[in-house]
């Protein structure tokens, strides 16, 4: 979760966000929007209505990471561990795959994600 004060009154769904409170938003619940996002409900690695140029910096066009000045200082770490671990588990498991019928299911408040993502692969 981010809480975040608005310097200026917000309108949002009808309603306004006075300037100077506070506001909690459920990371969780950030690129969902229809009108922006393919699928939004869908988990999708291989996205292409998300740019990768610019994902780990405070100029990305998504929420993971927050934006602007308030940008995780973590993100690039993140970056990184996905990328060396995924690279590790790729090169010892060349065909690995999603497993046939298996559909996510995102779990979670503060973030959202799946819980457990099932793989097939042949053994060596």
């Amino acid at each position: 979760m981010i809480m975040r004060q608005p310097a200026a009154d917000v309108r949002v769904s009808g309603g306004t966000i006075p300037a100077g409170s506070t506001v909690t938003c459920l990371i969780g619940a950030a690129n969902r929007d229809p009108e922006r996002y393919a699928r939004p409900d869908r988990f999708d690695v291989f996205r292409d209505d998300l740019s990768t140029t610019n994902a780990f910096s405070a100029a990305a066009d998504h929420l993971a990471f927050a934006l602007g000045r308030h940008f995780c200082v973590g993100a690039l770490l993140a970056k990184t561990e996905v990328e060396v671990g995924a690279n590790l588990l790729l090169d010892a498991m060349p065909d690995l795959r999603p497993a046939a019928g298996f559909a996510p299911a995102e779990r979670g408040l503060f973030t959202r994600g799946p819980a457990a993502v099932r793989m097939d692969f042949t053994p060596a």
